[in-house]
């Protein structure tokens, strides 16, 4: 294998590898990270054997100290991308390899992001084996409630009750993007109120996200005497959907409205052959703070459990040694 840094002049082979992968997905293709502008200094790799492509690194500087590299800053998970030639014994050399071109660059350490197993098209663990196996140290760990279509546990008294509530208020569900603004409003006073922060995209990010990703990335809004009061962000993989943004006003929480919009989204995540309805994490404090409140909330749709792993690699020679797997 060699490594290849990324040019704008990989981007198709870039993208098609990524629709052929066994873990990708769209946010890891080019045209998703390309939204991000020059806000990141890339460095992203491609793993070629002769012109054979194997794997993809998508990964940029740490924006907030440029003696680290993350794969990727910019997405919810990054990591090693294959399409399954790549395990055991390769993919530690595949590893190694990026390891050693992010030190002779003179970076001190790598982050990984690990891509839940939920969005694997078939079961691939080898990563983090192979970051256990060179020195990584787990720096952080999402709990995420996710509905396996395959054994969901249906609605909990409380989500029923709300979904009936909604109903018998008249809340009217809608995919129509003339409400996304509306929306967008109540995810940023929201977060504001309870959380003093901004979502992670601007309002001009989602709306080219939404224009480039037209059949991956749509609204749901919920809307109460013809007014918007809460809606839902979702993002449609092979493997899963999720609810990449969700947020309700104070007249939405008093009618339930929001539980009648995931109720939805669940459906029509099972009717499109998902296997997945993928919540995201209920962490604060990089994941050593659990918010018991909305991990219930979510759980009572008749959700279980995954875990989404970030990794630290120390890069520095002296701590992580030439060849780090050894025998």
């Amino acid at each position: 294998m060699v490594i290849q840094p990324y040019s704008d002049q990989d981007q198709d082979r870039w993208d098609h590898f990524v629709s052929d992968s066994l873990n990708g997905t769209f946010l890891h293709t080019r045209r998703y990270l390309s939204y991000h502008g020059r806000r990141f200094r890339d460095r992203s790799l491609l793993l070629t054997e002769g012109s054979r492509v194997v794997a993809l690194f998508p990964a940029a500087e740490d924006p907030r100290d440029p003696a680290g590299v993350i794969s990727h800053p910019g997405i919810t998970y990054g990591g090693l991308v294959h399409a399954g030639a790549l395990y055991g014994r390769t993919l530690m050399e595949a590893l190694d390899l990026c390891f050693a071109y992010y030190r002779d660059l003179g970076y001190q350490w790598l982050r990984y992001k690990v891509v839940p197993s939920i969005y694997h098209k078939r079961p691939l663990a080898d990563d983090s084996y192979a970051l256990f196996r060179a020195g990584g140290r787990l720096w952080r760990r999402d709990l995420c409630a996710v509905i396996d279509h395959r054994a969901q546990d249906g609605l909990h008294r409380n989500r029923r009750q709300g979904v009936a509530r909604a109903r018998r208020c008249g809340v009217v569900l809608s995919p129509d993007l003339v409400h996304f603004d509306a929306f967008w409003r109540i995810l940023e006073e929201q977060l504001e109120i309870r959380h003093g922060v901004k979502p992670v995209h601007t309002r001009q990010e989602m709306i080219t996200l939404i224009d480039r990703f037209p059949a991956n990335i749509r609204l749901v809004a919920a809307l109460y005497e013809n007014a918007v009061v809460a809606g839902l962000i979702l993002y449609d993989t092979p493997n899963a959907m999720r609810a990449q943004y969700s947020a309700a006003n104070d007249i939405a929480r008093r009618i339930s409205a929001l539980d009648l919009a995931f109720d939805s989204a669940i459906q029509a995540s099972a009717q499109a052959g998902k296997r997945y309805f993928d919540f995201g994490n209920s962490n604060e404090a990089d994941g050593r703070v659990l918010n018991d409140g909305l991990y219930r909330y979510k759980m009572g749709f008749g959700a279980g459990s995954c875990v989404q792993d970030f990794w630290d690699m120390p890069l520095r020679r002296e701590i992580a040694g030439a060849t780090p797997f050894g025998d």
